[in-house]
């Protein structure tokens, strides 16, 4: 029997979620409790995503080390994209960690990332096209305390890409390039798919659109994700 759950409590692996906005969604994962849960997308009739490594997983989220334990979602990259993730550094390793990402799939095309390579620092990258040339488009919060829960509004659209800390009101935008330029490889979880990274971060979910939703639709889920993480005792 199929159950639907609103807030993000329900387990068995056949269960969808009922989100808040609809609009071009193709992944919802709440990474926390077990791997069967984690690795299901809770998106009706959505393919789940699949395993590499052993990450660990508790009532806060489950922990991702780059290239050695990770997820790799159905999300495939499109021109224009929201995500929303729920999370926090565990350890920058000597390199860096990403939160999400499918950087290093194609070659000469950097993808599409959030990562951080200090514990102060996040940027969300997705390739646009400048003058000819490919370019990260690096959208990059200074002053980021990685170490803190926050919760993640990243943006690529057609004017360019945005990274919002919602937790904190910080934001940075980047509109370098006319174009977006779509990278193969699915995004992954706690990720890239190169050995630039060797950190850790820990994931309590994440959300992917193959759209830009508006700032009302953007408003939506926050409230609906924050009510989520209250829940598990994360104040976002």
């Amino acid at each position: 029997m199929t159950r639907i759950f609103v807030n993000g409590t329900g387990e068995a692996d056949n269960s969808y979620y009922a989100a808040p906005v609809e609009t071009g969604l193709s992944a919802i994962h709440f990474t926390v409790d077990s791997l069967a849960k984690a690795v299901h997308n809770f998106l009706y009739n959505g393919t789940d995503a699949a395993v590499t490594g052993t990450p660990s997983f508790n009532s806060s989220g489950g922990i991702f080390t780059d290239n050695t334990s990770y997820l790799t979602t159905a999300f495939s990259e499109t021109t224009e994209m929201t995500f929303f993730v729920i999370g926090k550094l565990v350890s920058v390793g000597t390199t860096g960690a990403c939160f999400f990402s499918n950087g290093g799939a194609q070659a000469g095309v950097f993808g599409t990332n959030l990562y951080a390579t200090a514990t102060t620092g996040i940027t969300f990258s997705s390739t646009r096209n400048n003058a000819g040339t490919n370019t990260s488009a690096g959208a990059s919060i200074s002053g980021n305390v990685n170490t803190n829960w926050a919760l993640y509004v990243c943006q690529a659209t057609a004017t360019g890409n945005t990274v919002r800390n919602i937790t904190t009101g910080a934001s940075a935008s980047n509109n370098l390039g006319s174009t977006k330029v779509i990278s193969s490889g699915q995004i992954r979880i706690g990720a890239n798919y190169t050995s630039t990274y060797d950190g850790q971060t820990q994931v309590l979910a994440y959300i992917g659109h193959n759209a830009a939703l508006t700032e009302a639709e953007i408003q939506q889920w926050i409230t609906r994700l924050r009510k989520y993480a209250a829940g598990r005792g994360i104040t976002i």
